[in-house]
């Protein structure tokens, strides 16, 4: 059985099934990202988004500490609001007594955190952590482990993505302009690197002079557009290491892509089958296979099937 095969089978057992799986983070921080004043963790939608210790500008500036520009993240809450039930036409609906009917609901907002690594004090020194940091897997690189991040990084070279490294707790791509890929310097282990750095690797080949992928807007309320890219990437992750000899941690890969599956409105199949054929597309210019080549054989293939 071939590997997007046993992917696919994977997906569709994790996304039917009401057990839901628990993703682990790869980075050497906290698995919840949490506030560093209260110590809570960030919950719903920030723990796909967030990893380490966080705390707002006000909250650091207390604490003695100026944070840096550009490096803020968003962290997503919810507020319950009061509205005015509407009709059809727009117009608000009255009780008997002439009064307007109203419900309660939530309304997401956001606001700016700052991570300890983008914090400094007056002497340039970032906070010592205050949770537990997670114990790094000091085992040496395999040779298939090392040879697949020569390849994702010979992938990059070719196409003009860079590559950057810092403390930061977070692995991420960032496209137009920049178009660079940001790894931290620390992963629990080799294996979670390779596994993250193809995630983030699969997010860049969607760049417009790529493969041209809409990747819609992590921030925004509506993220299905985002939830497909999402997809996209994990599965040609895990699709990428399986090739290339390297292990996949399957039920990890599952977590992530069921804390995404629940943003899109089509049938769990439909999704995966989508996502295993653009994470396909992304696995062959990961691997070295040219954008000529990759576009060339899908309208070679598409003249057949017309002509069939």
């Amino acid at each position: 059985m071939k590997v997007e095969d046993i992917i696919k089978e994977k997906f569709l057992e994790a996304l039917e099934s009401e057990k839901r799986a628990i993703w682990r983070s790869p980075y050497v921080g906290p698995d919840v990202a949490i506030n560093r004043v209260s110590k809570k963790p960030y919950r719903g939608v920030n723990v796909l988004f967030l990893h380490g210790e966080f705390a707002s500008y006000k909250q650091w500036t207390e604490l003695g500490y100026k944070c840096d520009a550009g490096k803020s993240e968003i962290a997503f809450f919810n507020t319950r609001t009061v509205y005015a039930v509407k009709d059809e036409d727009g117009n608000e609906v009255k009780d008997e007594k002439g009064n307007t009917k109203t419900k309660q609901g939530w309304v997401l907002r956001f606001y700016k955190v700052w991570e300890r690594h983008n914090v400094h004090n007056e002497k340039g020194e970032i906070p010592p952590a205050v949770t537990p940091e997670k114990a790094i897997d000091t085992t040496p690189a395999t040779e298939r482990e090392q040879a697949a991040i020569a390849k994702l990084h010979q992938y990059m070279d070719a196409n003009g993505i860079e590559y950057k490294e810092s403390a930061e707790n977070m692995a991420y791509f960032n496209p137009s302009p920049l178009n660079a890929v940001h790894m931290p310097i620390d992963m629990i282990s080799e294996n979670a690197r390779v596994c993250t750095l193809a995630h983030e690797c699969a997010h860049s080949t969607g760049a417009a002079h790529l493969l041209n992928r809409k990747f819609g807007n992590a921030y925004s309320s509506r993220k299905d557009t985002y939830s497909r890219e999402e997809l996209i990437a994990e599965t040609a992750s895990a699709i990428f290491c399986g090739e290339n000899g390297v292990a996949v941690d399957f039920d990890n890969t599952t977590a992530y892509i069921q804390s995404w599956a629940r943003f899109i409105k089509d049938t769990p199949a439909r999704a995966i089958v989508t996502a295993i054929y653009q994470a396909q597309r992304a696995v062959r210019l990961m691997n070295g296979e040219s954008l000529a080549s990759i576009k060339g054989k899908e309208d070679e293939t598409e003249t057949r099937d017309k002509a069939a």
